[in-house]
């Protein structure tokens, strides 16, 4: 499951619009990054649903697991 960039984007996302709200930082920051945050939840709702079901393609680091993702769908 970890080996998903949409995962990775996701928790991206979440992990800076935390980071911000919790930062010092003005409030025109902190609202450009909840924007761009929810930007990038909505570009990836169909990577959600894939995930949700089990099936968005993992990334493949060596060949053997690239084989191993083809054969798997």
């Amino acid at each position: 499951m970890w080996r998903t960039t949409s995962i990775s984007s996701l928790l991206a996302a979440i992990a800076a619009t935390s980071l911000m709200l919790l930062s010092q930082s003005p409030f025109a920051y902190k609202l450009m990054v909840c924007i761009g945050s929810l930007l990038i939840l909505y570009r990836h709702r169909s990577n959600l649903d894939r995930l949700w079901h089990g099936k968005e393609q993992k990334i493949s680091f060596l060949e053997s697991d690239r084989h191993e993702s083809i054969s798997a769908h």
